[in-house]
C-alpha cells in the first residue's frame, strides 16, 4: 500500500550512504504474484507462520477484534463452512468429452480417493446394465460419496422429454428405475437436456415446468432431491441462465427438493456476473459444477475461481465443488493439479 504521509524523514547519511541500501518503489505485483501462487500451491512456500490465528464465521466478532489489535495478531483468517471436492467418472466409457475417468470404478474410485477427493459426480452412460449397487459398494470401500447421477440417457434415446405431456406419464414411469438407482447411491439426478428443447414453441415452458413438478414429485416418493441445470444456448434452446432456472422452478411450484446444479463453464457463456447469478439463486444452489473457463480444471484457465468460492460461502453454500473437467493428455495429473489448487483456495 502508500505511505500514510506525503513526506516522510528518512536517515539518508546511515542508509544510502553508509549501508548503501538502496530505496526504490513498487506499483503492485506484476510477475510477482504468479510465481507466488505457484510456490505457495507446491508446498515450497508456507505461508502458515504467517497467520497468528484462524476463527469460524460465527466468530467473527472475535476475530475482528483480535486482527486489530496489531500487538499480538499479524494475519487473522476467518474461515467459512467447509466445501467438499467431487470428480466427473462415468461407469463405462462414453462419448460425452466432459467425463474426467471412465470405466472400472473400483480403480477409478481407488484412484481418487487417495488422491484426496470427497466424491464423484456419477454418469451411468448405459444405465440398465449398471448395477448401482455394485458401485455404491465401490464409493463405501474407498470413502466416496455420489454426488449426482446423469443417467437419462435412454429416456432421451427413445424421444422422452419433460415438456412432452403427451408422453410424460411413460417417462415418469421409466424414472423410476433411474430414482431407484439414485436412492441407493444418495446422489441427486441431473435435469439437464431431459427438459427438453422450446423449438418456439410457446406452450414448451408451462408444459416443462407441469413436467418438473411432476418428476419432482415422483423423485421425492423415493426420499431423492434433483438438480436444475441451466446450460448454455450452444448445446439447447432452453433455460440458459440462473434467472431462467429460478423461474421454472417458480412455475414448478417451488418442489422442496428442487434445487440448482450451477456450471461455471455455462455460466461464463451466459451470465453477465458469475457471482451475481450465484447470489440470486443463493440457497437454491444445491451442486456446482467447478471447473475453470476453457471447461479444463480449475487452475488451468484465467475464470475468477476464489471470486466465485467467496460468494458460495457468502450464500451459505455446504455443498460439493464437481469438478467435471474435459480432460487433457494427463488426466490424473489434471485431476491432481485441480484438487490442490482448489484446495488453495480455502476450500
Amino acid at each position: 500500500g502508500f505511505l500514510g504521509e506525503e513526506e516522510v524523514a528518512y536517515p539518508v547519511n546511515t542508509m544510502v550512504i553508509r549501508k548503501e541500501v538502496t530505496v526504490c518503489g513498487s506499483l503492485r505485483a506484476y510477475q510477482e504474484f504468479p510465481l507466488a501462487a505457484r510456490l505457495v500451491e507446491s508446498g515450497r512456500l508456507d505461508l502458515s507462520p504467517l497467520i497468528t490465528a484462524s476463527y469460524p464465521l460465527e466468530k467473527a466478532e472475535e476475530a475482528i477484534l483480535a486482527a486489530s489489535d496489531k500487538t499480538r495478531s499479524m494475519k487473522v483468517v476467518l474461515t467459512g463452512p467447509a466445501l467438499n471436492i467431487s470428480i466427473s467418472v462415468a461407469a463405462t466409457p462414453c462419448a460425452m468429452p466432459q467425463i474426467m475417468f471412465a470405466g472400472d470404478l473400483e480403480a477409478r474410485c481407488a484412484l481418487l480417493a487417495g488422491l484426496g477427493y470427497d466424491g464423484i459426480d456419477m454418469f451411468f452412460p448405459d444405465p440398465q446394465c449398471t448395477d448401482a449397487r455394485a458401485a455404491k459398494a465401490a464409493l463405501d470401500r474407498n470413502g466416496l460419496r455420489a454426488t449426482m447421477l446423469a443417467a437419462q440417457g435412454d429416456l432421451m434415446a427413445d424421444g422422452l422429454y419433460l415438456n412432452d405431456a403427451g408422453r410424460l406419464p411413460e417417462l415418469l414411469e421409466r424414472s423410476k428405475y433411474h430414482l431407484e438407482q439414485c436412492a441407493v447411491l444418495g446422489a441427486m439426478p441431473n435435469i439437464g437436456f431431459i427438459r427438453g428443447w422450446h423449438r418456439n414453441d410457446p406452450g414448451s415452458l408451462p408444459r416443462m415446468a407441469d413436467g418438473l413438478a411432476a418428476y419432482c414429485q415422483l423423485a421425492a416418493s423415493f426420499g431423492v432431491d434433483v438438480l436444475l441445470e441451466p446450460i448454455c444456448r450452444y448445446e439447447i434452446d432452453s433455460i440458459h441462465t440462473t434467472d431462467q432456472a429460478i423461474d421454472l422452478c417458480e412455475r414448478a411450484g417451488k418442489p422442496a427438493n428442487l434445487g440448482l446444479l450451477l456450471d461455471l463453464f455455462h455460466m461464463n457463456i451466459e451470465e453477465a456476473s458469475v457471482c451475481g447469478a450465484i447470489c440470486r439463486a443463493g440457497s437454491l444452489v444445491r451442486h456446482v459444477h467447478f471447473v475453470d473457463n476453457t471447461r479444463a480444471v480449475p487452475g488451468m484457465g484465467c475464470m475468477a475461481l476464489p471470486d466465485v468460492v467467496a460468494c458460495l460461502k457468502a450464500v451459505g453454500y455446504e455443498g460439493f465443488l464437481g469438478i467435471e473437467a474435459i480432460p487433457g493428455s494427463d488426466p490424473e495429473g489434471e485431476a491432481r493439479s485441480g484438487l490442490a489448487f482448489t484446495r488453495a483456495l480455502g476450500v
